[in-house]
């Protein structure tokens, strides 16, 4: 009785010329095969990867974006007070524009912290209050008190 590696190796010895031609050919076109669809899978997971790294950034982008425009609103008060000069009550003006947008971006982004909500509605409240109140540039320029 013959192992089963020996009959194997007697059954390609006896195969047609044309057999182990097919053989030796496919055998680099699988490995082909085999190295393109891990290539497709990484690739695919790679995708994945950077649509969810790129998902987590948002927040902080807009976060960072809504903080440039507090910022530029509060020079704007701060050069408009100390100056009295209405040209730099500009940044103060386009900030106050672009905060509820950004806001709502920020509201709308589906993986928003949790608390965050209550605290988007505080920077609201208190950059339209901004205006209106004792201190801001807007009670100063209705009071008359331009340079």
């Amino acid at each position: 009785m013959l192992s089963p590696v020996r009959r194997a190796v007697e059954a390609w010895e006896h195969s047609p010329l044309r057999w182990k031609g097919i053989v030796l050919a496919a055998i680099p076109l699988l490995a082909l095969l085999v190295s393109a669809s891990f290539a497709f899978l990484g690739n695919s997971q790679r995708e994945r990867a950077e649509t969810d790294v790129a998902r987590h950034f948002e927040p902080v982008t807009s976060l960072e974006e809504l903080l440039t425009l507090v910022v530029n609103a509060e020079t704007g008060t701060r050069g408009f007070l100390l100056t009295r000069r209405t040209e730099f009550l500009g940044p103060y003006t386009l900030a106050l524009q672009h905060l509820a947008p950004k806001i709502q971006q920020l509201r709308a982004l589906p993986q928003a912290e949790p608390g965050a909500g209550p605290r988007l509605s505080r920077i609201e409240t208190l950059m339209k209050a901004r205006p209106g109140s004792s201190c801001g540039p807007g009670s100063a320029i209705r009071a008359g008190d331009r340079a």
